[in-house]
């Protein structure tokens, strides 16, 4: 009966244990943010033969192509880059 006892206890903690690590999981999963350290775009080794529209750089910049030449909005000072 003893052995069965402590058996129980064993396991009644045990459940404890991977209850807390899952709640741990748990929270870890839902703040998970991707984090980029580098971005590097390598525009010489592209060819473009036709370029229209608009050039997305990053997850919150857009620059609208005119011509060969772009502009960030929030840039006010010349071209970005020229193709």
């Amino acid at each position: 009966m003893h052995h069965l006892l402590q058996e129980n206890y064993y396991l009644r903690r045990r459940v404890e244990e991977l209850e807390r690590e899952n709640q741990h999981i748990r929270l870890m999963l839902a703040a998970k943010t991707l984090v980029i350290d580098k971005i590097e775009f390598n525009f010489d080794k592209i060819r473009i033969d036709n370029l229209s529209g608009a050039l997305q750089i990053g997850m919150t910049h857009s620059a609208e192509v005119n011509s060969n030449t772009t502009h960030l909005p929030s840039l006010s000072k010349g071209p970005v880059f020229r193709v």
